[in-house]
């Protein structure tokens, strides 16, 4: 898989091409928000042309989703995708989901979440995600930015720790160096991104 492949998730869901990364993963396990945010199961990617039952049928405009808690601790989330042939495609990540917050919450879930993802195959290359929760929680909605975009996380001005870079295979790269950075990043992006998260369908989880 190559680093493109989070990038056309992406662009499904409101990111963009010039993402946010970081020389390695900068999130461990222990950072891991606790309760879980997250309920496991089929999630589903939605746009108005998706509805109960087309989503059965796995019809166009419903992207099926599983999201699953990995052996070691982290999260799993799994995209398959059928082509016309009938031939289908697995794409899979992995990611640790942390509070977008400073402040410890002890067991309170936090209002903002941001989840640091990897292929499978490329460990070393990660990505960041704006999620934002909705209803009961754990949450089985959310609202997320799939991939912060370097536009969204630079617009009022420079962050300590991140720096923009050139890229061939991106426009650009914004290379954090902290989990502080990453965070900051993440809440501006929610802020950019607001009345799309608000109003988008293919912004939404369900």
């Amino acid at each position: 898989m190559s680093f493109r492949a989070p990038c056309v998730a992406a662009l499904l869901s409101l990111g963009a091409c010039a993402p946010l990364t970081a020389q390695a993963p900068l999130f461990m396990l222990a950072d891991q928000a606790s309760p879980a945010p997250l309920r496991e199961g089929v999630w589903m990617q939605t746009d108005p042309a998706c509805t109960p039952e087309t989503a059965q049928r796995g019809a166009d405009g419903c992207t099926r989703i599983e999201v699953a808690g990995g052996p070691d601790g982290g999260w799993l989330y799994t995209m398959r995708s059928t082509d016309e042939s009938g031939v289908t495609e697995e794409n899979a990540w992995r990611f640790v989901i942390t509070s977008a917050v400073e402040t410890e919450r002890g067991e309170e879930y936090a209002p903002l979440y941001v989840a640091e993802y990897v292929a499978i195959d490329e460990p070393d290359q990660p990505f960041y995600a704006v999620v934002a929760p909705v209803g009961p929680m754990p949450a089985s909605e959310v609202r997320m930015v799939a991939m912060i975009d370097c536009d969204d996380a630079l617009r009022e001005g420079p962050i300590p720790g991140v720096e923009e870079v050139g890229d061939k295979a991106f426009e650009r790269l914004c290379i954090a160096g902290s989990r502080q950075a990453v965070r900051e990043a993440a809440r501006r992006a929610a802020i950019e991104n607001l009345s799309v998260l608000l109003g988008q369908e293919r912004a939404r989880f369900v």
